[in-house]
């Protein structure tokens, strides 16, 4: 482990975690909206996500696009602006597509009551088709603000995966961020999904956070696998107060170094693989027999802004505030502000706030950073160019790599390591044609 620790040393950096290629800080207001609502009108399956922006409370620490919500009816106006955006793409030409994956992501979902769930899930039906045999249906869940009624609401509309929120267990974090949160909760929130018939249960973790220690987050780890999860997130804790303000509240408390940070994350890291999780990469752990183990191995593994997904090839059509679509050559996001949002619509006016429509050298390289972030390997003949000639200027770091053990170099490819998982998002920066002064503004790569 001192290697490795030598080695996050060597290639700790700013970068894009490549949840899209371009990122969305090259999204453009001032991009053809004609044009990214041309691209959205295919008839092909596709995966569907719909932003809830409500939580609680606000947890300090958070970096998601989210409000303070105390109200039922500012829900159900919220739920009438998401049916009024999706007839405006159909009144567009949108066909009835079918869905293979559909994600409620936050915010925190089961802010929804049990009829709120059902009148979502009567919107979905009302636009689109279930696949009846092959779609995943997740949700992210906030074990404070659950209850068994919203559980089976969710298990009565087709959920079958599930992502309990839990970032840490310890009290004197909690108290930092915000976010006091039980450890009977989790297991209650655990007992009620597996009873409902949810028995695919991810566990979201943050390090890096305010009052972490090494010791402190080993119980954490303890306490995420005594939930019997199938899929772990470990994320590490970005701290951008001048992008989120309400993180500046944290400075009062200590924090871990970055020297502590990487020790609580190479400890969490080797706990998940003796309990039988396989590192994904970046920030992702799976049982062996996990989908998204089986995707990579038949190369359909993807990553979009949901994280990784097992349907490559997928187009990612995305509903509510904020919410950012893919498409095969374009990205787009909806307004940031409810207000902005509510206007356009009540205007009969798709809200796009920005996007970007991909040329041929950003189809290119997003190929190459999703082989390298999802398969991890890149084969040379696979992307139409003369590889070694194209993205010569990388060869010398990649020898490098080669070097300390994160890849290795074949005629023909090149395979990310073990070790390399680690450090994917510093091999797909390489093949990032537009990375250049908005460096700074991205996380560590660890």
């Amino acid at each position: 482990m001192e290697d490795l620790r030598k080695l996050i040393a060597k290639y700790q950096t700013n970068g894009p975690r490549y949840t899209s290629y371009p990122t969305a800080l090259h999204f453009r207001e001032d991009c053809d909206r004609q044009n990214l609502v041309r691209l959205a009108l295919s008839s092909a399956a596709a995966s569907l996500y719909i932003h809830i922006p409500f939580c609680r409370t606000l947890c300090t620490f958070c970096g998601c696009s989210s409000s303070v919500c105390v109200n039922s009816e500012e829900i159900d106006a919220y739920i009438s602006l998401l049916e009024k955006e999706l007839e405006l793409w159909r009144l567009a030409g949108m066909p009835r597509r079918t869905l293979r994956q559909i994600h409620f992501g936050g915010g925190t979902p089961n802010m929804l009551s049990p009829e709120q769930i059902l009148k979502i899930n009567s919107v979905i039906e009302k636009y689109f088709s279930k696949d009846a045999q092959d779609c995943e249906f997740s949700v992210e869940l906030d074990p404070r603000t659950l209850t068994k009624q919203k559980v089976q609401a969710f298990a009565s509309i087709g959920v079958n995966r599930a992502s309990i929120g839990v970032q840490d267990t310890n009290a004197d974090v909690q108290k930092a961020i915000n976010r006091i949160q039980p450890q009977s909760l989790n297991l209650e929130a655990a007992d009620w999904l597996r009873s409902s018939g949810i028995d695919k249960i991810n566990i979201d973790l943050v390090y890096g956070l305010p009052c972490q220690t090494l010791g402190s987050f080993a119980k954490c780890v303890s306490d995420a696998l005594d939930l019997q999860p199938t899929r772990i997130a470990l994320f590490g804790y970005a701290h951008v107060p001048w992008v989120k303000a309400a993180q500046k509240a944290l400075e009062k408390y200590p924090m871990p170094s970055a020297e502590e940070k990487v020790d609580i994350f190479l400890e969490a890291k080797e706990s998940f693989e003796k309990a039988g999780f396989e590192y994904i990469g970046l920030d992702h752990f799976a049982l062996g027999e996990d989908p998204l183990i089986k995707a990579r191995e038949n190369g359909t593994l993807h990553r979009n802004f949901q994280g990784y997904t097992t349907h490559a090839g997928l187009d990612c059509f995305a509903a509510g505030l904020t919410s950012i679509s893919e498409t095969k050559t374009s990205y787009r996001q909806n307004s940031k502000l409810i207000s902005d949002y509510a206007r356009s619509l009540a205007n009969g006016e798709l809200p796009i706030s920005k996007g970007i429509t991909l040329d041929s050298e950003d189809i290119l390289r997003r190929g190459i950073i999703m082989d390298v972030m999802c398969l991890l390997k890149v084969c040379f003949d696979r992307y139409g160019v003369d590889f070694k000639s194209k993205f010569a200027p990388a060869f010398p770091k990649l020898k490098e790599m080669e070097a300390d053990g994160l890849l290795k170099l074949y005629d023909d490819r090149f395979e990310v390591t073990k070790t390399g998982r680690v450090f994917v998002r510093n091999i797909a920066m390489l093949f990032d044609g537009r990375l250049g002064s908005e460096k700074s503004r991205y996380s560590k790569t660890l």
